[in-house]
């Protein structure tokens, strides 16, 4: 039953009372019994703040593993758009070779009397 969801706080839950039966039953040393009346009261709020301690906790393991995904994000989009701009540049220069090899050949075409290709829309 440890496995199980929310058995830690119904364990505490069932000891708390196991203990105010003991306290009752004890009434020979009241001292004794306030003591461990206390020691129940004590425990029972503990447990009532055990979902929101352990809600705290996974927040605070989960908080930092997504900085560092986002970051990571980050360095990649830097990393993107620097490719994107060396593709661009490639492009440009691969589109200026073309041009180059283009004006003397359409001029000789023009010359012997060849028909240009037609560019394509």
């Amino acid at each position: 039953m440890a496995d199980q969801p929310g058995t830690e706080a119904l364990t505490a839950w069932m000891d708390s009372l196991r203990r105010l039966r003991s306290a009752a039953g004890s009434m020979t040393d009241p001292v004794a019994a306030l003591r461990e009346l206390q020691g129940v009261q004590e425990d029972l709020l503990r447990g009532m703040f055990l979902p929101v301690d352990a809600m705290v906790q996974i927040t605070d393991q989960l908080a930092e593993p997504l900085r560092q995904q986002a970051e990571a994000f980050e360095r990649a989009s830097v990393a993107f758009s620097e490719i994107a701009a060396a593709m661009r540049t490639q492009a440009d220069l691969l589109a200026s070779a073309g041009d180059v090899v283009r004006a003397p050949t359409d001029a000789l075409k023009g010359a012997v009397g060849a028909r240009p290709k037609r560019k394509k829309p």
